[in-house]
C-alpha cells in the first residue's frame, strides 16, 4: 500500500497553498495551529474543519442578532429594516427611560444582557474613595469605616442606576449574547440560574 505524500517535504508549496486558501476563505491561522498535520490528508482535514468551526460561529451570531432584533422591535416598535449590526444601541433606547426599555428587552429575550453601567469617572472616583477611606482606617478608624461604607454603598447604587452601554452596536450584543451562550455549554457549572446568565430555556436557542 502506498504510503501518503508528506507534505513537509514540499514545505515552501505547502505555505503558498495555505496563504491562497486563507485569503480565499478569509481564514487564519495560528502559527503551531498545523503543527501536526504531515499529510495531504491531514491539511484538508484541518481547513475543513477551520471553515466549517468559522461558519458555525458566524450562523450563532447571526441568530443571536435575529433574536435580539425581533425583541428590539418588539420593546421599542422600531422598524425591523432600520435595525442592522451597525445600529448604535443609544439611537433605539433614548437616555430617558432606557433602563426600563432594557429590563423589557430583557424580559423579550428571556435573560440578563448586562448592558447597562455607571459613567467611567463616577466609577473611578468611588473606587478611588473606597481606597483612601480603606487606608483610612489605619489613621481614624470611625471616620474611615464610614467613608469606606459610604463609598461601598454609592458604588452598588450607581452600578444598579448606570445608563452607558457597555456595548456601543446591536451587532457588539449580539457577539456578547453568542459569547454567553457558549460559555455555558462549555463551563458545567456556570448554569442559567446563574446570575450572569439566569434567564429561560431561550437562553440556550438562539434559532
Amino acid at each position: 500500500m502506498t504510503e501518503p505524500p508528506n507534505i513537509r517535504t514540499h514545505i515552501e508549496d505547502v505555505e503558498d497553498v495555505i496563504i491562497a486558501i486563507g485569503k480565499s476563505f478569509n481564514l487564519q491561522f495560528a502559527p503551531d495551529e498545523l503543527g501536526h498535520v504531515s499529510t495531504f490528508k491531514e491539511l484538508c482535514d484541518a481547513i475543513t474543519a477551520k471553515i466549517e468551526l468559522q461558519d458555525a460561529d458566524d450562523c450563532t451570531t447571526q441568530q443571536a442578532f435575529y433574536k435580539l432584533r425581533e425583541a428590539i422591535v418588539e420593546v421599542t416598535g422600531t422598524e425591523k429594516s432600520a435595525i442592522t449590526v451597525d445600529t448604535e444601541l443609544a439611537s433605539i433606547f433614548p437616555r430617558e427611560g432606557r433602563r426600563g426599555l432594557v429590563k423589557q428587552l430583557e424580559a423579550s429575550l428571556g435573560f440578563r444582557v448586562h448592558i447597562l453601567f455607571p459613567k467611567f469617572f463616577i466609577l473611578v472616583l468611588l473606587i478611588v474613595a473606597l481606597f483612601v477611606s480603606a487606608c483610612w482606617i489605619r489613621i481614624n478608624p470611625l471616620t474611615g469605616i464610614i467613608g469606606l461604607t459610604t463609598s461601598i454603598l454609592l458604588l452598588i447604587l450607581v452600578v444598579k442606576l448606570g445608563k452607558e452601554f457597555t456595548e456601543k452596536t446591536v451587532g457588539e450584543l449580539a457577539e456578547k449574547m453568542t459569547r454567553a451562550r457558549a460559555l455555558v455549554r462549555r463551563l458545567p457549572w456556570v448554569t442559567q440560574e446563574s446570575p450572569r446568565v439566569r434567564g429561560d430555556s431561550r437562553f440556550m436557542s438562539l434559532n
